[in-house]
C-alpha cells in the first residue's frame, strides 16, 4: 500500500490557516474555548486545526479521543512551529494519546508536537513518536516556560543541542514546573542530551527508562540541570553514553537534587563519568547540591569516573552509591575528584560500597581531594567498604590528597576495600565497621542521620527503614535472607 502523504507535505500552514478559518469551516468538534468549555479535539482534522490557526493559542482544548497519525510527516512542530509562537493556553489530553507522530526536520530548531508551551498541558501520552531536528528538541515540547503534567512520551528523538525525550529546553522562569512525567524514549544528539530533558529544572516525580546517547552533557533524565531551579524525587533507569560529563541522572548539574537515583549503566567515553551526576558544579546563586540520592548504576569512564558523581566542586550529603566503578585517573566509589576549585567541595554524611578499579588516584570513596590555597575540600562522616584496586596513589577512603583539605572522622574497611592505607581516614575491621560505638565514639549523628544494625550492617542513611538491609527502598524477603545469613554467621 502506498504510504499517506503528510497534510503539511500537502498544502503550507497558510494556506491551511485560510481554508480552516473560511465561512461554513468547522469549529472543532464543540466547545468555545473557554475553561469549563474546552474546544474538542477528536481527530486529526481538529488537531491540525488547532496547529494551523495562532487565535486560538491562548485557549483552551481538551482531547476527547486517541489520535494516530500514522501516514504524516511534519517537517516542523505541530503546533506554534514558528519561533516567537507560544502556546499559552491549556491542553488537556484527557487521559488519551497521540501516537505515531513524525518529525522530519533535521535543519529545524524548536521541534516536537509544540513549539513552545507558555501555558500548560496535562494528561496527555504520545505514543512512538519518531522525531529528528537541530536545536530543541523533545517529544512532546520543544521549549517550556509554563507546566507539563502527568504526560509521557515513547519512541525516538534525536537532534543536536538540548534534546529530550518529552522536552527539550524548559526554561523555568515563573515557576513552570514538570511534574508526574516520564519517558521510555530512546534519546540521540550531541550536547545536552536527557532521557526527559535536555536542559532545566523545576521537575518533580518524573523519570526517564529510555537509552541516551550523546556526545557532552549528557544524562539519563536530564542533560544540564539549570542553575536556581530543582529537580526531586525523580529517577533514570536507562543506559547513558557520552563522552564529556556524563552522568546517570544528570549531565553537569547547577541544580539542586533531592530524592533521585539510578541505576543504568553510564559509559563516559574521555571525562567525568558519575553513576547519578557527570559534574556537580558550584552555581552563579549557589551550591549546586545533592541530598537524599543514590546511584547502583555500572560507571565505565577514563578521568573523573565516580560512583555517584565524576567530579565534585559543590555539596554531597546524605547520599551512598554501590554499583563498580572503572575508570584511569581519578577514580573514586563515590566522588571521582572533589575539589574546591569553584566552589566548597564538601561531602557528608555519605558512603559507598562500589568496588573501584582505576590506575592512578584511585579510592574506596573518593579518588583525589583536591583544596585549593584559597578553599578547602571537606570529607566528614563518610565510609567506604568496597574493594579497591589500582597501580598509584590507592587508599581505601582516598587515593590522593592534595591542597588544602580535611578529613574528618571518616572510616573504610581494611577486609573488604583490601586496603590498609589511605590519603586520610582511618581503617577498621569488618567487625568494627558493623558496631555502634565505633561511630557514637567518633560522634556521628545516629538519632538524624545514620541508623545500623548492630553487629549486622554497616551504617546506613536513616532516610531508609531499619528492615532495609539492602538498602533497595524496600522490606522484602531479600531483606530477610541477608539478616539470616549474618545472623547464621554470628552463630557460628
Amino acid at each position: 500500500m502506498e504510504k499517506k502523504r503528510g497534510f503539511f507535505q500537502i498544502i503550507s500552514i497558510v494556506s491551511l490557516s485560510i481554508f480552516l478559518l473560511a465561512p461554513g469551516c468547522f469549529a472543532y468538534s464543540g466547545g468555545t474555548g473557554e475553561p469549563n468549555s474546552p474546544y474538542q479535539i477528536a481527530d486529526v482534522n481538529d488537531l491540525l486545526q488547532l496547529a494551523a490557526d495562532t487565535n486560538d493559542y491562548n485557549d483552551c482544548f481538551i482531547l476527547t479521543n486517541d489520535i494516530n497519525l500514522a501516514g504524516y510527516t511534519f517537517d516542523k512542530a505541530v503546533i506554534t512551529p514558528i519561533y516567537g509562537q507560544l502556546f499559552r493556553g491549556v491542553f488537556d489530553g484527557n487521559d488519551h494519546v497521540i501516537s505515531n507522530l513524525t518529525i522530519d526536520a533535521n535543519s529545524e530548531d524548536y521541534v516536537g508536537l509544540f513549539g513552545s508551551v507558555w501555558g500548560e498541558v496535562l494528561n496527555l501520552g504520545l505514543e512512538n513518536v519518531h522525531i529528528t531536528g537541530n536545536d530543541s528538541v523533545g517529544g512532546l515540547a520543544a521549549r517550556v516556560q509554563g507546566n507539563i503534567t502527568n504526560s509521557y512520551s515513547t519512541g525516538t528523538v534525536n537532534g543536536n543541542y538540548r534534546i529530550g525525550g518529552l522536552i527539550g529546553f524548559n526554561m523555568y522562569y515563573n515557576g513552570s514546573v514538570i511534574q508526574n512525567c516520564y519517558s521510555t524514549c530512546a534519546v540521540g544528539g550531541n550536547n545536552s542530551v536527557g532521557g526527559l530533558m535536555g536542559t532545566g529544572g523545576n521537575i518533580t516525580d518524573c523519570h526517564a527508562t529510555g537509552i541516551v546517547d550523546g556526545n557532552t552533557i549528557v544524562g539519563g533524565l536530564v542533560g544540564e540541570g539549570s542553575d536556581n531551579s530543582y529537580i526531586t524525587d525523580c529517577y533514570a533507569t536507562g543506559t547513558v553514553s557520552g563522552n564529556f560529563n556524563v552522568g546517570g541522572l544528570i549531565g553537569d548539574n547547577d541544580a539542586i537534587i533531592t530524592n533521585c537515583y539510578s541505576t543504568g549503566a553510564v559509559n563516559g567515553g574521555r571525562k567525568f563519568a558519575g553513576g547519578l551526576v557527570g559534574t556537580n558544579h558550584i552555581a552563579y546563586s549557589g551550591p549546586a547540591i545533592l541530598i537524599n540520592c543514590y546511584s547502583m548504576s555500572a560507571v565505565d569512564g577514563n578521568d573523573y569516573t565516580g560512583g555517584l558523581v565524576g567530579e565534585n566542586e559543590s555539596v554531597v550529603t546524605n547520599c551512598y552509591s554501590t554499583g563498580s566503578v572503572n575508570g584511569n585517573e581519578d577514580v573514586g566509589g563515590l566522588v571521582g575528584n572533589n575539589n574546591s576549585w569553584g566552589g566548597p567541595g564538601t561531602v557528608s554524611n555519605c558512603y559507598s560500597t562500589s568496588s573501584v578499579t582505576g590506575r592512578d588516584n584511585v579510592g574506596g570513596l573518593v579518588g583525589i581531594h583536591d583544596g585549593e590555597t584559597w578553599r578547602t575540600a571537606i570529607i566528614t562522616e563518610c565510609y567506604s567498604a568496597g574493594r579497591v584496586i589500582g597501580d598509584s596513589n590507592v587508599g581505601g577512603l582516598i587515593g590522593n590528597s592534595d591542597g588544602p583539605n580535611e578529613v574528618n572522622v571518616s572510616f573504610w574497611d581494611i577486609e573488604t576495600c583490601s586496603q590498609t592505607t589511605s590519603d586520610g581516614g582511618e581503617g577498621k575491621t569488618t567487625a568494627q565497621m558493623k558496631m555502634l560505638s565505633t561511630f557514637t565514639s567518633a560522634g556521628w549523628d545516629f538519632i538524624d542521620a545514620w541508623n545500623i544494625g548492630e553487629n549486622q550492617t554497616y551504617p546506613f542513611l536513616r532516610k531508609y527503614h531499619t528492615g532495609d538491609l539492602n538498602y533497595d527502598g524496600s522490606v522484602n524477603g531479600l531483606d530477610l535472607a541477608l539478616f539470616a545469613d549474618d545472623w547464621m554467621e554470628n552463630l557460628d
